[in-house]
């Protein structure tokens, strides 16, 4: 991988990070926002993927405000534009920390963040295929006999995303404990359960300054 930085910039002080971090955040951004026009354009269908795992449970989806199904519609093209844009974002994200992280542990790093994107694909396409429907027609067949089903779009929406995030976040969340708990002395540590960061030290290899922080 290229260097990050010119070589004639030898150290960078905390305000070149920030900036660094700024240009990075931006770039992701600006690919969310493409991907997410991108999407706009094919919100038909895109709209019967999410819709797939209801057809034939309910005759069709409904709304109750005018504005109701424009704004379902930018919802998952912001979310489909998240998804389509997540490669180019990971990107930004690892050639913003590689620096800070030892070259004898990278290759591990790479590992972990390889074995966590990919569980997060197998919890969303087994929520998608599997957990959404058995959870709709359980649902739906539980209160048929005394009432009938007549589900909004921004109602099943909510549903439809809940549980491929739940699904997918859970196993990279193992596999995050699992990396910092190995890799403790050398990442930042973080103690997911009270969300607080404990200790942190950030290095940059070769003449970059060394950063200590307590928090």
């Amino acid at each position: 991988m290229p260097s990050l930085y010119p070589q004639e910039q030898k150290r960078l002080d905390f305000l070149c990070h920030l900036e660094e971090l700024r240009r990075r955040i931006l770039f992701s951004l600006c690919a969310v926002l493409i991907a997410g026009i991108f999407s706009f354009l094919r919100y038909d269908l895109i709209l019967s993927v999410v819709k797939a795992p209801i057809a034939g449970m309910v005759p069709s989806l409904i709304f109750l405000g005018p504005t109701e199904v424009f704004t379902a519609i930018v919802k998952i093209c912001f979310i489909s534009g998240i998804i389509l844009a997540s490669p180019f974002i990971l990107y930004q994200f690892w050639a913003f920390i590689s620096p800070a992280i030892d070259h004898n542990i990278r290759g591990r790093a790479v590992i972990w963040c390889i074995a966590a994107f990919f569980l997060l694909l197998v919890g969303v396409a087994f929520s998608y295929f599997i957990a959404i429907p058995a959870a709709l027609k359980f649902l739906l067949n539980f209160g048929n006999d005394i009432a009938t089903p007549q589900i909004t779009l921004e109602k099943y929406l909510s549903f439809f995303l809940k549980l491929p995030e739940v699904e997918g976040a859970l196993p990279m969340v193992s596999i995050e404990r699992t990396m910092l708990r190995e890799e403790k002395n050398s990442f930042t540590v973080i103690d997911i359960d009270n969300i607080k960061i404990k200790d942190s030290q950030f290095q940059i290899p070769h003449d970059y300054k060394y950063f200590n922080a307590k928090y």
